[in-house]
C-alpha cells in the first residue's frame, strides 16, 4: 500500500504517510475533497507527487509536495544551486515534508562530510528513497554519526542504510 509505518510526521497525532509512489497521492476525488484538513491539522489539498497539480490524496494524510535530492555530494549552498544536497532537502524540507530521491542516485552512497551530522530540529522528515530499486546509503565520513534528531524532530527514514557512523561522537548512526 506504500504507507509508512505508523509514526510521528507533525501534527498531533501518529499517521501512516503515503511513500513515494503510492496510488494514494493526489487521488482524492477533487469535487468531495475542497477544503477540508486531513489528520494533522493540514490542509488537504497539495501538489504530493510534484506534477504541479493540486489535489488532495486519498486516507487521512496528506503527502507534502517532497524536496528531491539531485546530488550525493555533502554541500550546504544558501539557497540550493544547480543540484540539491540531502543536507540542503532537509534544510528546505517542511514540517511534516518528505524528502525524495532522483532515480540516477539509485544504489548510490552520501558521504556526509566535514560539516557533521545531518540535523532534524523542530520538525518532523521522512527521508524517503523508496522509489529507488536498491535505495541510497549515507555514510559519515568523519567522527561522528549520520544524523542527529532534537527532542523537537521526528525523522522516518524508509530503504535508507546507514553505516560507518561512530559511537565515540554520542551515537553510531542518529
Amino acid at each position: 500500500v506504500f504507507l509508512s509505518p505508523l509514526g510521528w510526521h507533525g501534527g498531533f497525532i501518529p499517521t501512516c504517510m503515503p511513500l513515494a509512489h503510492s496510488p494514494a497521492i493526489d487521488a482524492a476525488d477533487p469535487s468531495t475533497s475542497a477544503n477540508l484538513q486531513e489528520a494533522r491539522g493540514f490542509w488537504n489539498k497539495r501538489d504530493g507527487n510534484n506534477d504541479g497539480v493540486i489535489r488532495a490524496d486519498l486516507g487521512a494524510v496528506q503527502a507534502f509536495k517532497p524536496v528531491v535530492v539531485t546530488t550525493l555530494t555533502d554541500e550546504f549552498n544558501t539557497p540550493s544551486g544547480a543540484q540539491v544536497s540531502l543536507r540542503e532537502a532537509i534544510r528546505d524540507c517542511g514540517n511534516g515534508g518528505r524528502i525524495l530521491f532522483a532515480p540516477a542516485l539509485n544504489l548510490g552512497t552520501a558521504a556526509i562530510g566535514a560539516s557533521g551530522a545531518l540535523a532534524i530540529q523542530g520538525k518532523a522528515v521522512t527521508i524517503d528513497a523508496t522509489s529507488l530499486p536498491r535505495g541510497i546509503t549515507l555514510a559519515p565520513s568523519g567522527a561522528w554519526g549520520a544524523m542527529t534528531v532534537n527532542a523537537a524532530g521526528s525523522l522516518s527514514l524508509h530503504a535508507v542504510s546507514i553505516r560507518d557512523g561512530d559511537a565515540a561522537g554520542g551515537g553510531g548512526a542518529i
